[in-house]
């Protein structure tokens, strides 16, 4: 929970004009306060997956990543506690 105390969440649109990508932020959410029970929950459910990022190239050493996490966008809300509507958009 120390490494991961908040996550910004962001969408926007995006468009093209002479040649440079612009954007509309029409949504920011900042996510805060996890705790080692919804991330239980979340692993509990399958909302919440955890990536051993380790591989053994076969003519190298063990190149090791570290360990990930993997959510699908729409299932990280459920893993904090509170949760800021930056743009007022809801």
């Amino acid at each position: 929970m120390a490494k991961f105390e908040r996550l910004l969440l962001v969408h926007a649109v995006t468009r093209r004009v002479n040649g440079d990508e612009e954007f509309h932020y029409n949504a920011a959410w900042m996510l805060s306060e996890p705790s080692s029970k919804t991330f239980r929950d979340g692993f509990t459910t399958g909302k919440a997956l955890i990536d051993i990022r380790m591989h053994l190239p076969l003519d190298k050493a063990v190149r090791n990543h570290g360990t990930g996490f993997r959510v699908h966008e729409q299932d990280l809300p459920s893993l904090f506690g509170r949760i800021d509507d930056l743009l007022g958009t809801e």
